[in-house]
């Protein structure tokens, strides 16, 4: 029995850390999926482009998936399969984190080829998901003291711009 756990928790800790290769079909090996680019810190419920490839040894098609496996519960945890692709090709793959809480993901891209038999993930991209901060009742006095100051400093100012408004 403790053996089967102790597999069990090495399992899911290579899938956790995107350190897994799958292989089912004899003499097909998996495709090498790259870490995937693009913007790192997301406001919530925004839909981001990632770039992402893989590269087959035999050449084979490739099919892409983006995935966050920080948090099980919650938010869009993974893209369908997109593709095929040519082997080595960068495509555009768009990712919604809506329903995700804020905080920060482990990004990874999954790959198989089109065999659908092999499957790979890539390093993972740490993305940082934050809300959007409205204005709190200190931020009008802030930035009515902050355009005071402006305009004692720089009186001449103030009626050039009320010219340029009026034109």
């Amino acid at each position: 029995m403790k053996k089967k756990i102790i597999c069990i928790g090495i399992i899911s800790i290579l899938l956790l850390t995107g350190l897994t290769s799958i292989v089912s079909a004899p003499g097909n090996s998996p495709p090498s999926a790259d870490k995937p680019s693009g913007k790192t810190k997301i406001l919530l419920k925004k839909t981001v482009y990632y770039t992402c490839s893989a590269t087959d040894p035999e050449g084979d098609e490739v099919w892409l998936k983006l995935f966050h496996g920080a948090n099980l519960t919650t938010g869009q945890r993974e893209t369908d399969w997109k593709g095929p692709f040519k082997s080595g090709e960068k495509v555009r793959i768009l990712f919604t984190w809506l329903g995700t809480p804020p905080g920060k993901y482990y990004l990874t891209v999954k790959a198989k080829d089109d065999k659908g038999s092999s499957v790979d993930t890539s390093q993972h991209l740490l993305v940082e998901v934050v809300e959007f901060k409205s204005f709190n009742k200190n931020t009008i006095p802030l930035i009515y003291n902050i355009l005071n100051r402006f305009f004692e400093k720089h009186t001449n100012f103030l009626p050039l711009l009320k010219q340029v408004l009026s034109l």
